[in-house]
């Protein structure tokens, strides 16, 4: 089933957040009728170094941490970018013992509403919600259930990551 490809693909992104690889553009291919029509997928970029203190700031990981995905979805609270840490970004949920094994539409509409409500509602509240199904967009989190996603990492120095905060600006940098 697609399901345990796309779980080992996340695994793999996971287990490469621990290696020096720092910034990583995530292409995803299209999903459902509509994306075998209109071949567009979508884009994030996966920042193995960098953590969200917010959904729209940012700041150095500490230790353990897995780094954060920058998405684009149009005007959520006037924003067009969020930050979502990896795991939940992959599979909407917190840690990597929540990735189910297989799904459900029904499963995947319920685990992104669940993290939502927990960790989104002062900028994707409910009222945002606004497809019949209720369902919330792929691309900010759980994108792994709707998408199959390549990844494409490139190396940082720690002079480049640290280029990101200079010493003159707060711990954490707002997205803009």
């Amino acid at each position: 089933m697609r399901y345990r490809s796309i779980t080992f693909v996340g695994l793999l992104l996971l287990s490469a957040s621990m290696a020096r690889p720092a910034v990583t553009l995530l292409l995803e291919e299209p999903y459902g009728t509509f994306g075998g029509m209109n071949p567009t997928g979508h884009a994030a970029v996966y920042l193995s170094h960098i953590c969200a203190a917010s959904p729209t700031f940012l700041r150095r990981c500490n230790e353990g941490e897995q780094g954060v995905v920058i998405s684009r979805y149009h005007r959520i609270a006037g924003y067009d970018w969020l930050a979502i840490p990896l795991l939940p970004y992959l599979y909407a949920v917190d840690r990597l013992d929540e990735v189910p094994s297989s799904v459900t539409p029904e499963d995947v509409a319920a685990l992104r509403n669940t993290w939502r409500r927990a960790n989104l509602t002062e900028v994707a509240p409910t009222s945002w919600i606004q497809s019949p199904s209720g369902r919330v967009p792929s691309s900010l989190f759980g994108a792994t259930y709707d998408r199959t996603i390549y990844a494409f990492g490139i190396e940082t120095t720690a002079e480049q990551d640290e280029s990101s905060f200079k010493p003159s600006t707060p711990a954490t940098t707002q997205i803009t």
